[in-house]
């Protein structure tokens, strides 16, 4: 009796090491199958980097008029470096706040993007050029 239970619980357990062996056996295999796939994918996909560009410039546009829109800058005020820092820290957190995973995947296409901090740093570089060169008119034309 003790034999015959020792050699069911024997068989149970080879059987659960089989299943466990073949599960992670068959997680490994799918995984690099989906990498496979994706790598293969990317290296047949056609990417218009300046599409894809063009509406990220075209989101910073957006909430920078939309910044100007509900905070208007009167032609008679110099905007000083506080200030500018003050816009641009406003309008990147609209831009990032309306990032998409759909853009955020197809500007991982074109920028390396592999932590909140490098997207805040690539959203702050564009907000930054366009509120610079705002500013720069602004106070040009103020003169």
């Amino acid at each position: 009796m003790e034999v015959l239970l020792s050699l069911v619980l024997i068989s149970l357990i080879v059987l659960f090491l089989s299943l466990a062996g073949t599960t992670i056996y068959n997680s490994y295999v799918n995984n690099r199958q989906l990498e496979f796939n994706k790598a293969y994918m990317l290296s047949n996909l056609e990417i218009d980097i300046d599409s894809i560009s063009a509406m990220f410039d075209m989101l910073v546009n957006d909430c920078f008029m939309e910044y100007l829109l509900f905070n208007p800058i009167d032609e008679d005020v110099y905007i000083n470096a506080e200030k500018e820092r003050e816009i641009i820290t406003d309008i990147t957190s609209k831009v990032i706040f309306r990032l998409t995973n759909e853009i955020l995947s197809k500007l991982s296409l074109i920028y390396v993007i592999n932590s909140e901090e490098e997207l805040s740093d690539l959203v702050a570089i564009k907000v930054y050029i366009r509120v610079t060169d705002f500013v720069v008119s602004h106070n040009t034309m103020k003169q």
